[in-house]
């Protein structure tokens, strides 16, 4: 069945985090970067004082609802898309999360982030030109 391999990366992605993630931080974004079939994986950047990243997975489970995993630092959530006018609306009893277009918003515990895609690199960066022998 194809959407397993979905609903473990989904189970994978909310748990809590393990020891050995302690020692690369980023091993849950690595994880959520990293879509199954099916799934699409997006990177936002909050204008909050922090800077916020939210990393975000966008799947379907089993039942064929919109779920969304959003991994924020250390904290994972996971969301069911809802009935939304505009946009892809996902919530639960303690958040929110509302994506239209390149921008997303993000309510929980009173406090609302607004974020935005974050730019991709299409090719990495040229390196710094070299200086003449003599300095010059």
């Amino acid at each position: 069945m194809r959407c397993a391999p979905i609903a473990l990366l989904l189970v994978a992605a909310c748990a809590p985090k393990a020891a050995s993630d302690a020692a690369n931080p980023d091993s849950g974004k690595q994880a959520m970067m990293a879509p199954p079939p099916g799934a699409s994986a997006a990177v936002f950047n909050c204008t909050d004082k922090a800077k916020t990243e939210i990393f975000a997975l966008f799947a379907t489970d089993s039942s064929g609802t919109g779920v969304v995993s959003l991994a924020i630092g250390d904290e994972r959530i996971r969301l069911r898309q809802v009935t939304s006018a505009s946009g892809a609306r996902y919530a639960d009893s303690t958040a929110t999360f509302w994506n239209k277009g390149n921008e997303v918003t993000l309510e929980r515990g009173g406090t609302t982030l607004t974020c935005t895609t974050a730019p991709t690199a299409t090719e990495p960066p040229a390196p710094p030109a070299e200086k003449p022998a003599g300095g010059e």
